[in-house]
């Protein structure tokens, strides 16, 4: 479902990192490609089936 390290967005990443910080429980970030991010995978689907790009990128820690 999610886009491979190597194509996700530089903003994408520089989000997670802060996430990650926010939240040292958490071990992946979602995001659609409005660059909203989800803590859920569930969610983040959710949102990109209102999107015209329905891709889901997946950050891990």
């Amino acid at each position: 479902m999610g886009k491979s390290a190597k194509q996700t967005p530089l903003k994408f990443k520089e989000k997670a990192k802060s996430l990650f910080l926010e939240h040292p429980g958490v071990d992946k970030v979602y995001f659609t490609q409005d660059g909203m991010p989800f803590l859920s995978e569930e969610e983040a689907a959710v949102q990109a089936e209102t999107l015209k790009d329905k891709t889901v990128t997946t950050i891990k820690r």
